[in-house]
């Protein structure tokens, strides 16, 4: 019985020390700035520091995956050491080593994912994981613009992709509810288009000083969402920038443009059901302010859109989502109006060589998700022998689209997906010594 206990209480206390060993080994990951714009030809990196807060020296497992074009390099780096893409990394107690993941899109544009986890081999149960971000910025001869994304929990880029591509508006994508776009980043761009979906919290102060400076460094901004003149009613920002001041939130959903305004004329739609998002629970009306002009009314007469230009800038904001606007004809016309106001599309159809696409690329298929057709857009900056293929989640070729030569130029093929099953697909593009591919989702 005596080395029975003996044998119970070794056991115990070896339990015991294994618990103090694991709560004494901790570590932090962190980074201040994990999101980021930059050229297309150059390399970049993010820093993340490793902190190894236990009280001995710990193994950690560090391990990056992608998600972003394929035509970029991703490395992973600690201490200006590289590896491909994970490593076993020792860091003494009390240490820090940086894990700085290096991007480089290798002149093509775009935006993109990589996320880095990290576990200790002290505490295998103590895994912490980093998502950083990169897009690129800036071209040559043309008005870059920056969609953001305001909405940390909808799914509403589409209904602006879908039109900027239609009208070979050249954009980037900046997700807001990740991070903040600071002025280090928007510094790349000569327009912002900014909808905050169903956000309550639309802008911070933060948000504020970053679009005034822009603005008043002659950038241009088109600013739609249904939450934004409510949320910013007592700042100063949407009388002095958004030209606008609050006066209460509407349950109409008809809104007509004004005879003979730039932007609106001969404008009426809804925004509610139909091909829209169908979010509008608390759109407002407003009233001009500092000089802007009403651009669009609710049906009782109600502002629900003005327009802004003061010889530094231009600025278009309406008080309801853009992405509700129920008809796609809609949506797109107002895009070029805007646009045109904003000079933001200027030189975006202005090739000498019959508008041919000044790019090669894939765009982004519509609708996605799909049932069961969508269309795929693709832009041939000079004829290509183009194969364009659908493959499903496992890798596997299951159709070919097109296979030939094609004349340059933006072209769009139908994909009737009818007698395929529900799930993820990917479209690759190959044209020329170019490969692309994007992802689409089939709902049935």
């Amino acid at each position: 019985m005596k080395k029975l206990i003996t044998g119970l209480f070794l056991t115990v206390i070896i339990v015991f020390s294994g618990a103090i060993s694991y709560a004494q080994s901790s570590f932090t990951f962190t980074c201040d700035r994990p999101a980021m714009v930059g050229y297309l030809d150059s390399l970049y990196e993010f820093s993340a520091p490793l902190v190894n807060t236990g009280d001995e020296a710990d193994t950690f497992s560090i391990i990056l995956t992608r998600n972003h074009p394929e035509n970029w390099v991703t490395t992973l780096c600690v201490d200006f050491m590289c590896f491909p893409d994970s490593i076993d990394w020792t860091v003494d107690a009390g240490d820090t080593s940086f894990v700085t993941p290096h991007i480089d899109a290798m002149g093509y544009m775009g935006g993109g994912w990589i996320t880095i986890r990290v576990r200790s081999h002290n505490n295998p149960s103590d895994e912490k994981s980093l998502d950083f971000y990169f897009t690129t910025g800036y071209r040559d001869d043309v008005v870059d613009v920056v969609l953001v994304d305001g909405d940390p929990n909808g799914d509403f880029e589409e209904y602006y992709t879908s039109v900027f591509d239609s009208v070979g508006m050249v954009y980037d994508i900046w997700p807001r509810w990740f991070a903040p776009l600071t002025a280090e980043d928007i510094q790349f761009f000569g327009g912002v288009v900014w909808f905050t979906g169903n956000a309550v919290n639309t802008l911070t102060t933060e948000d504020f000083d970053v679009l005034a400076s822009f603005l008043d460094d002659e950038g241009d901004l088109f600013i739609s969402g249904q939450g934004i003149a409510a949320d910013l009613q007592d700042s100063s920002f949407l009388q002095d920038y958004l030209h606008a001041s609050y006066v209460e939130n509407t349950d109409l959903r008809q809104v007509d443009g004004i005879d003979g305004d730039m932007i609106s004329d001969g404008m009426s739609f809804f925004i509610e059901d139909g091909g829209g998002a169908d979010n509008q629970t608390f759109p407002s009306s407003i009233v001009p302010a500092n000089g802007s002009t009403p651009t669009l009314t609710y049906s009782d007469g109600s502002v629900a859109g003005i327009k802004y230009s003061n010889g530094v800038y231009q600025m278009v904001f309406f008080s309801f989502g853009f992405e509700a606007i129920s008809d796609v004809q809609d949506r797109l016309n107002l895009v070029n109006k805007i646009g045109d106001f904003l000079q933001i599309t200027e030189g975006v159809d202005d090739n000498s060589d019959n508008n041919l696409p000044e790019r090669t690329g894939l765009l982004s298929n519509y609708p996605n998700p799909f049932n069961a057709m969508t269309t795929i857009t693709y832009m041939l900056e000079r004829p290509s022998a183009v194969e364009l293929d659908i493959y499903n989640i496992m890798g596997q070729k299951v159709a070919t689209l097109v296979s030939g030569n094609v004349e340059a130029g933006s072209h769009t093929v139908i994909w009737d997906a009818g007698n395929y099953s529900s799930g993820i697909y990917f479209y690759k593009l190959n044209a020329g010594n170019k490969v692309f591919t994007n992802r689409m989702t089939l709902l049935k």
